[in-house]
């Protein structure tokens, strides 16, 4: 279901979550192929790390699965809409004490020093990812450390999210790394967001569900373009 080229004004912006790259997108080539402008940021894990491109005369329509909405507070000026896919506020909720969450990110962080490659293809696999963590010896297994810390303790900029107009959430029912009840927490303290459930689908929805996603996404795009 690809969105016209044409009169559309939009830009979609992509960041992927933490312990992927850019290529978390692929299958959604397909959606955008012939539309509008696209970018798909690399937090750099692997290379070097890129930053939106903002575009005169466009509306800019940022996606982001789990931890990438973390990455993305320094933009969140120039962004016109806001789709959260498997997003949080922050990843421990309200837990008063050391829970599942908790303990799954130390695990993550003991075997980060051990057994790098062994940890991404499990998280790969968890995520139901159709692909293996890339190859190489570029890998900055201390950015991947950093950010497991920020995952622990980041906050997402809800003060800033809430200046965007229009904000899509979309969760797995399934999903066994974020609660969805972490998605109820977004939509609740977002009140100009919307929040929709797909049933069956676990945390790696971008991968497992993408052209349900997009669909949804096309949806609310056209909802908010025909009343411009």
């Amino acid at each position: 279901m690809p969105l016209q080229p044409g009169p559309d004004k939009n830009c979609f912006i992509f960041q992927h979550g933490w312990g992927f790259s850019a290529t978390a997108w692929n299958a959604w080539r397909q959606f955008l192929n012939g539309g509008p402008p696209c970018q798909f940021l690399d937090r750099g894990y692997w290379g070097r790390p890129t930053e939106p491109v903002f575009m005169v005369k466009r509306r800019h329509i940022l996606i982001t699965h789990s931890l990438g909405l973390h990455f993305c507070a320094p933009w969140f000026g120039g962004i016109d809409r806001l789709v959260i896919i498997s997003g949080f506020e922050h990843f421990h909720g309200s837990e008063s004490g050391p829970g599942f969450t908790h303990k799954h990110l130390r695990m993550m962080l003991n075997r980060l020093d051990n057994d790098v490659a062994g940890l991404l293809r499990a998280f790969y696999q968890n995520c139901q990812f159709p692909g293996v963590p890339p190859a190489g010896d570029d890998l900055n297994i201390t950015l991947l450390r950093d950010d497991l810390h920020l995952l622990d303790t980041s906050f997402a900029a809800l003060n800033k999210i809430q200046k965007i107009p229009e904000i899509l959430i979309l969760h797995g029912d399934d999903d066994r790394i974020v609660s969805s009840e972490r998605a109820r927490e977004l939509n609740l303290h977002l009140p100009n967001s919307s929040l929709k459930f797909i049933p069956g689908a676990g945390h790696g929805l971008p991968f497992t569900h993408a052209a349900v996603c997009w669909r949804i996404i096309s949806e609310f795009c056209a909802t908010y373009d025909h009343e411009r």
